[in-house]
């Protein structure tokens, strides 16, 4: 027995922890409608042809686990698709299966997971209160089941057929236009439209029209729209704070790359420099190994000068030599005439002896003799003094070459020092050569990057401007739907058509 008075609840639906579209699927703007109505018939079998995600179904066991009835709640459906929803897989019966574990175990339900034609004979005639028909929605299906379900509804059944709004493109509307007119019935043209029939007789319709039908199915739609505008402004408030925190990311991001692009751009000035520096050190070494090299060209013809001076002044000795050996002959010959002249005067002395009176005139003799013995005693010590000055000059002219080897000797040691700094510098120079052509690649290559980074900066705030502009159209447009919700008079002059008409189809 339906009790007397309709009761407006709040529920909430526990399914939706577990899929949060819920809320927002085409069945969802009828669920408080549902959710009431099986508070209001309490009944004791219900039957819903196509459950798919569960939507309605769930809020039927919602109301029913609320209210602590004993309800059996059948759900047929072979949850693998149709013509409307495509083809998909078992993950919606798993689906499906996890929210009565987890939600509703306590309720009489069954899962019958087959065509609604096989299901008939599993549902006696007569015993099902609420029939919810929302499987295939063209017109030759939904008539099919209607006619083969409808023996199946109690006595003051209700029948429930969704999709019935004139907008919705479906044959499900030309079934209810023509259904409609032969049985009490109303319908609520939000969310799709839901119709509400009373075949098996006017018990529940008439109590309805006793609570204020009429104000009832606009209330619904209110609720309905209500609870979607509210929906839509926390998705909106969400997204925009997402997007909020995306552009805060974003911006940092971009400062991270100007930071990033700015070291770089520190990197290669610093590195030009270096490359400078190097270039300057480089050129100054060019500089020194060049005036070295004049330094030794230098050197070499100064040996040069001095072997020749050398050579000059061995032929200078060697002619100083013979003029030596000449005047020593002229000695040796000098000193046998001595010898001679010796001898001759010991036969004199003798002949002085033997001839006294020739004395005086051999004194005369004997003088010029003694002055001749004078310049020729004269004539020895200069050519002594000529032997010593010449033993001089050999002495300083030893002491002249072997300060010149020892220059020779210190030249060589230069030269080979030098050789070995050239070896350096040439390896040196290739070197430098190859950190240059590698570092210009590399500073090609972040040119190359630093270019790329720009581009995508570019982009990034042309998309952060776009979204600006959509975060700004939208709460445009939360801000006129909150002044027009709360404007007074404003709900009833709505139309009859959702706010919000989500893209799903199955309930």
């Amino acid at each position: 027995m339906s009790r007397s008075a309709w009761l407006i609840s709040d529920p909430q639906f526990e399914a939706d922890d577990l899929r949060p579209q819920m809320a927002v699927d085409p069945w969802s703007g009828h669920r408080n409608f549902g959710y009431d109505l099986v508070r209001f018939v309490r009944p004791r079998r219900m039957v819903e042809l196509g459950a798919h995600w569960g939507v309605s179904f769930f809020a039927f066991c919602q109301a029913v686990k609320d209210a602590q009835l004993t309800t059996e709640l059948v759900a047929v459906d072979t949850w693998q698709g149709d013509d409307h929803t495509g083809p998909y897989g078992d993950e919606v019966f798993t689906f499906f299966q996890n929210v009565v574990r987890e939600k509703y175990a306590g309720l009489e339900i069954r899962l019958l997971r087959m065509l609604f034609c096989e299901a008939r004979d599993s549902v006696a005639d007569g015993s099902v209160d609420i029939l919810h028909i929302d499987g295939c929605h063209n017109y030759e299906a939904v008539s099919e089941d209607f006619r083969a379900w409808v023996d199946k509804v109690r006595e003051d059944g209700i029948v429930l057929l969704h999709d019935v709004a004139e907008t919705s493109g479906y044959g499900t509307t030309r079934f209810w236009h023509e259904v409609r007119v032969q049985y009490p019935s109303f319908a609520f043209p939000h969310s799709w439209g839901l119709g509400v029939l009373f075949p098996k007789g006017e018990r529940h319709y008439q109590a309805l029209r006793e609570n204020n039908l009429a104000d009832r199915i606009e209330l619904y739609r209110l609720k309905a729209d209500l609870q979607l505008a509210n929906i839509m402004l926390a998705d909106t408030t969400r997204t925009a704070v997402q997007r909020y925190d995306c552009m805060e990311r974003q911006s940092a991001m971009i400062k991270e790359r100007d930071d990033a692009n700015q070291r770089l751009e520190a990197m290669i000035r610093a590195r030009d420099e270096a490359n400078a520096a190097q270039t300057h050190m480089i050129n100054a070494r060019d500089e020194t190994i060049a005036a070295q090299l004049r330094l030794i060209d230098e050197r070499d013809t100064a040996l040069a000068s001095q072997r020749r001076l050398i050579d000059g002044r061995n032929e200078t000795i060697a002619a100083q030599q013979r003029l030596i050996d000449d005047r020593d002959e002229l000695v040796a010959r000098q000193d046998g005439l001595i010898a001679d002249r010796d001898k001759a005067l010991a036969a004199q002395q003798k002949l002085i002896d033997e001839r006294d009176v020739l004395i005086a005139e051999q004194d005369q003799l004997v003088a010029a003799h003694d002055a001749a013995l004078a310049a020729q005693k004269k004539l020895i010590d200069e050519r002594d003094e000529l032997i010593a000055k010449q033993n001089v000059l050999v002495a300083a002219r030893d002491e002249a070459l072997a300060a010149q080897q020892k220059l020779i000797d210190e030249r060589d040691a230069l030269i080979a020092k030098q050789g070995d700094l050239v070896a350096e510098r040439d390896t040196m120079i290739t070197e430098q050569a190859r950190l240059i052509a590698t570092r210009v690649r590399r500073i090609e290559e972040l040119e190359d990057q630093a270019r790329a980074q720009e581009s995508r900066r570019a982009a990034l705030e042309q998309q952060l401007a776009a979204q600006a502009n959509t975060i700004r159209q939208l709460s445009a447009e939360l801000h006129e739907l909150q002044g027009n919700l709360l404007r007074p008079g404003y709900c009833l002059r709505m139309t009859g058509r959702s706010l919000l008409r989500p893209l799903g189809r199955r309930s």
